[in-house]
């Protein structure tokens, strides 16, 4: 039977969402009439929905879809009603007990799909989300957009976690060195709720100070953040959603990797550097300057 709706939920960080990008879309290839709500953050949501990949959402989070993780909470009535228009789901949500699926049949859903909410060190996450696609469908990269060939690298010089991050001092001192090399033409630096008061928020000024033309994108709605990312060419940056959704943009992508796993967390197509002893302060200045040096001059 062809599904007339269907539902995707998935929670978790901007990365995460994204890694599920690739399985949207081919549901989205696979039943193009059919709608496609999404259990997902307003934020997310509005990034799917800018990419024609779902029609309708509702918060996960929100108190009114609490009732999906607790067998005794009453359903309200019009969320059960929304969510039981569902011919078939799809579920990301974190689910060891098996309580949202047996939630999301208890409102109509016949056939219901559990995802993983962790992840194996052996395959992509990426493909690892879209074993959980029903009858197999083949899952590939999906790009939001078409880059330009500006010559303006992106970058964003935080993360969600301090082991992540490379200091952003030697950001400055590398960016410095590809532009006196003729090899990016300008910069565009993105940073959020996270960076500020943080050495990485001075970066854009110092930028600009040592005469590198540079803009700044601070904490934009994510499709305002996709229409900012087109205007580059490269991007580089350390593992977060931000680094996730340049390469789903389509930038050239590169990404510095120390306590995290490239193999597992780095996006598709995406170029990485892992410091040796998995601490990322330890990656020396000339050795990234020097690596993306060698993939820009490309």
């Amino acid at each position: 039977m062809t599904p007339r709706r269907i539902l995707a939920a998935r929670g978790g960080a901007l990365g995460d969402f994204i890694l599920t990008l690739p399985s949207l879309a081919a549901i989205r290839s696979q039943w193009p009439d059919a709608g496609i709500q999404l259990l997902a953050s307003p934020g997310h949501a509005a990034l799917a929905r800018s990419a024609s990949l779902c029609h309708d959402h509702r918060d996960p989070a929100s108190a009114a879809a609490s009732f999906l993780f607790h067998p005794e909470t009453p359903a309200p009535p019009a969320l059960a009603a929304w969510i039981g228009s569902c011919d078939l789901a799809v579920s990301w949500l974190p689910d060891p007990e098996g309580i949202t699926r047996e939630r999301l049949r208890q409102c109509g859903i016949p056939e219901v799909h559990q995802g993983p909410w962790t992840m194996r060190p052996d395959r992509p996450a990426w493909l690892q989300l879209a074993d959980a696609l029903p009858g197999h469908l083949p899952a590939h990269p999906f790009h939001l957009t078409t880059p330009s060939r500006s010559g303006s690298l992106a970058i964003h010089p935080g993360s969600g976690g301090p082991r992540k991050i490379w200091p952003a001092e030697r950001w400055l001192a590398t960016l410095q060195h590809l532009h006196q090399q003729r090899l990016i033409s300008s910069c565009l630096v993105v940073t959020g709720e996270c960076e500020e008061n943080t050495p990485a928020s001075q970066l854009a000024p110092a930028l600009q100070q040592s005469g590198i033309p540079t803009r700044t994108a601070h904490q934009l709605p994510l499709p305002e953040l996709v229409t900012a990312l087109a205007s580059c060419q490269w991007f580089a940056g350390h593992d977060s959603g931000i680094a996730h959704l340049a390469a789903a943009c389509g930038l050239h992508t590169h990404i510095l990797f120390g306590p995290t796993c490239p193999d597992v967390w780095a996006p598709p197509g995406s170029h990485t550097l892992t410091s040796p002893d998995h601490a990322i302060a330890s990656l020396a200045t000339t050795t990234v300057a020097a690596w993306l040096a060698a993939h820009l001059a490309q």
